[in-house]
């Protein structure tokens, strides 16, 4: 419950701070930095304090982690663990909230069920990596939300909606 009770205040803080101007800060220092400082952010200060809030989820999450195993040694974080946790978030989404977490149910479901293919399964999880990197860059939830604003607005069209200019 501990686990629940992180996730549910890490998601609400950080929905909280990506909806705020500190958050539009952050991701126009992300998008243009140059453009970000010319408009009066102070890039070095976002950039420190994102890797101050960042650094504190992440020490946070260790902490929850190592009270959960009883111990920790460099066995702890495998090369495999440490891969399979790459592909949570970048099959999920790196720039949605909902898509890690998403992705931290959804894979390990499809591992159990391709669990016939031993040898082949992290083959098959890296050519799937790296098909969901050139095809969807934000993910698969950064797809879906693509595909739902395609969707709007090929309903639209079909519903035969205009536009103010042309109604």
């Amino acid at each position: 419950y501990l686990v629940l009770a992180f996730l549910l205040f890490t998601l609400a803080v950080l929905h909280r701070l990506v909806y705020s101007l500190l958050g539009l800060g952050f991701m126009a220092v992300r998008n243009n930095e140059v453009l970000a400082g010319s408009v009066g952010i102070n890039t070095f200060a976002a950039k420190l304090l994102s890797f101050v809030v960042a650094n504190f989820f992440a020490g946070m999450a260790g902490g929850i982690y190592a009270s959960l195993i009883g111990t920790i040694s460099p066995t702890t974080a495998s090369l495999e663990q440490t891969f399979n946790w790459l592909i949570f978030v970048l099959l999920g989404g790196i720039a949605t909230l909902s898509g890690p977490i998403i992705g931290a149910f959804a894979i390990p479901v499809i591992m159990e069920y391709l669990q016939f293919l031993t040898e082949y399964r992290l083959i098959i999880f890296g050519a799937l990596l790296i098909v969901v990197i050139i095809y969807f860059p934000r993910g698969l939830m950064g797809g879906f939300t693509v595909l739902r604003q395609w969707g709007k607005e090929w309903y639209g069209q079909r519903r035969g909606e205009k536009g103010a200019i042309g109604g």
